[in-house]
């Protein structure tokens, strides 16, 4: 595991893990318990960067898993599967590969994932996403994003969010000295959301 600083303000992980409530332990601010549906030993891969009001998490398990639990108080957090091919349920509702989840602020998790899950899940301050929306000339995506919990993308926006957010976390490792710099972090922080407002602003819903 490589942990830059585990002060609250900051926080940054990149590790594999065979025990779930280790992994659950380093997954901050998700109230989540695991149930195990195979047999064997688990493997789960976890990149995480965060502070006190930004989190985002590239995730993957090759288990099938219950989860349930909620989500990081007084954020909304933001779901996107890793691979166009994903299928899972989630608060109820079947979930693939052109889906983007948005967990309401303090929402609850009620999800079942099968081996071989992969996703990436952002999380943010309402403030700050109503503020991006307004930079963005699309103040009225920020009430659309509370009200709605799936939304469904084209695959052109879907696999340019994927591949930007491919990068943002193949490089979090090799700029460890970075991460530790506010600035660092806030424009890392923008340009994510930057990404997923320009993908859910024209959904196919």
């Amino acid at each position: 595991m490589s942990d830059v600083n585990k002060n609250l303000n900051f926080y940054f992980a990149n590790a594999v893990f065979n025990d779930i409530d280790q992994y659950a332990e380093v997954a901050k601010k998700w109230d989540v318990d695991f149930t195990q549906l195979d047999r064997g030993k688990l493997n789960a891969a976890m990149t995480i960067i965060a502070n006190n009001d930004f989190q985002a998490i590239k995730t993957s398990y090759d288990k099938s898993l219950l989860q349930n639990g909620s989500s990081p108080k007084s954020l909304i957090s933001f779901g996107i599967p890793c691979s166009s091919s994903a299928n899972f349920f989630w608060r109820g509702r079947k979930i693939v590969g052109s889906n983007i989840c948005i967990f309401p602020v303090n929402g609850e998790i009620d999800a079942e994932s099968k081996a071989g899950f992969a996703v990436y899940v952002i999380s943010f301050t309402p403030e700050f996403i109503e503020q991006v929306c307004s930079q963005l000339n699309c103040p009225n995506l920020f009430q659309k994003i509370i009200d709605t919990e799936v939304v469904t993308v084209s695959e052109l926006s879907m696999n340019m969010l994927r591949n930007f957010l491919e990068d943002i976390f193949g490089n979090l490792s090799h700029q460890e000295k970075h991460l530790s710099d506010p600035k660092f972090i806030e424009t890392i922080k923008f340009e994510i959301l930057k990404q997923i407002v320009s993908a859910i602003e024209n959904p196919l819903d």
